[in-house]
């Protein structure tokens, strides 16, 4: 798994489980893929093969890539039910690595890059 990938779970955890205040990118009524897209915009990450790596993880679980949690509960892209959707709650915990310090991420705040604004699907 690339690094950013791994700091954006990681990021993830903390905020859903460990009630960290939502950065900036966060959008709890977007997916882990439209908010992973808004975290590399914001960290200034502009690179395919770092886009796409959370598709290929989905793929590579046997899920669909546009909707992967999908249930009946969460069956749109844009709602306010997407993380308490089982499925995607489990698929955070799985993928955070404790040992990985995530602090630096957390201190860069909204200053990283002025121009970024949040992408809406």
């Amino acid at each position: 798994m690339n690094i950013h990938l791994q700091l954006f779970y990681n990021v993830m955890y903390k905020v859903v489980f460990d009630g960290f205040n939502k950065p900036i990118w966060f959008d709890p009524m977007s997916g882990l893929c439209s908010n992973y897209h808004d975290y590399l915009l914001h960290i200034g990450v502009i690179s395919w093969e770092t886009t796409i790596a959370m598709d290929q993880q989905f793929v590579d679980a046997n899920l669909d890539n546009l909707s992967p949690f999908s249930t009946p509960e969460d069956n749109n892209f844009y709602n306010d039910k997407k993380y308490s959707n089982p499925l995607r709650l489990q698929w955070i915990k799985d993928h955070y690595d404790e040992s990985l310090d995530i602090q630096p991420i957390l201190n860069l705040g909204a200053n990283i890059n002025p121009s970024f604004k949040p992408i809406r699907r």
